[in-house]
This record gives structure tokens, sequence and C-alpha cells, in this order.
């Protein structure tokens, strides 16, 4: 995993996992992150509200149980 820390703006901050050891070898996500790895792009995280927020494609809550 790389990690980038950018401290004058967590938004821009960059996490990359190339390869993904806990996913079988076989699974469309194993590699997923490889290119952006391999040609040295990067992936920015999103900190804040604002950033998670738009960044967003699939919502997924908990809910504690009964």
């Amino acid at each position: 995993m790389r990690f980038v820390a950018n401290l004058g703006n967590w938004d821009e901050s960059i996490m990359l996992i190339p390869g993904r050891p806990v996913r079988p070898p076989g699974s469309k996500h194993y590699t997923d992150q490889f290119p952006y790895w391999y040609e040295g792009r990067p992936i920015y995280q999103p900190f804040s509200d604002a950033a998670q927020a738009a960044s967003r494609k699939h919502p997924f809550t908990l809910m504690p149980a009964p």
C-alpha cells in the first residue's frame, strides 16, 4: 500500500493498493488498482464530508442489530 498525506489539503491525499492479497486471485478486483500503481497515477482519497459526498458512488450504511 502506498499512502501520501497532503497535510495542507487532506482531500488531495493519495492511497493506492496495487494488489489485493485479501481477495482471491481470480477476483475481478484483485488487481483493479495495479494500472494506477504501475503508471504512477494517483487515486485521491476524500477526507472531508463534502469530498466524500462528491465522490460517493454506492452508499453503504451500517445499522446496529436489533
